[in-house]
């Protein structure tokens, strides 16, 4: 067996390129009316190569995730529990000019002061994260139980609660109660 037609132990990469050049080798193809070189096929084989080091950083830069800017919000308004343990936070803020501003909602002990290194209002905390949110208000319904009444949204996350260790040790959480505002008239002439 001649070493252009058998399948060395060569990394994964290699396999697709021995096997063109054993087609090549067995079936004797030609090039302008001569039979194929062995110094044809090298130059082959090294442009293949070529081709395939040159794409090979492209896939890998288009299949992996780039690194993002850092999320960059304002404390927008706040609503105190009835109890007043706890804080209803809204925050508005966008990555950077490219993206839309994002309203985020979180749940913390009241008083906590907003910062984006806490990890009180870290994404995986908040309890409603969207985009293109257009009037949106917090308010309590109950003790524990807080609404959030929106006209328009795209909601990319919402948890119907949340729970958390106070300041003072001990667990507290609250309902989260979604509530769509139709403001569109009605028009009943007909």
């Amino acid at each position: 067996m001649s070493p252009i037609t058998s399948l060395p132990l060569y990394p994964f990469a290699f396999y697709p390129l021995s096997f063109i050049l054993s087609v090549f080798a067995k079936r004797g193809l030609t090039e302008q009316g001569h039979k194929l070189s062995s110094r044809y096929i090298v130059i082959t084989m090294r442009r293949v190569l070529l081709f395939v080091f040159c794409l090979a950083p492209l896939l890998i830069a288009g299949c992996s995730k780039f690194p993002v800017g850092q999320w960059e919000g304002k404390e927008f308004s706040r609503v105190t529990s009835a109890d007043c343990i706890l804080d209803a936070v809204l925050v508005e803020g966008s990555v950077d000019a490219t993206t839309s501003e994002s309203s985020r909602v979180f749940i913390v002990p009241k008083g906590t002061q907003y910062k984006t290194s806490d990890p009180l209002f870290a994404v995986e905390r908040a309890s409603f994260v969207a985009d293109h949110v257009r009037d949106l208000k917090l308010y309590w319904e109950a003790k524990r139980v807080l609404a959030l009444e929106y006209q328009d949204a795209r909601i990319f996350h919402y948890s119907n609660f949340a729970s958390m260790t106070g300041l003072d040790g001990r667990e507290s959480g609250c309902e989260i109660r979604l509530h769509w505002v139709d403001n569109v008239p009605v028009n009943t002439s007909h």
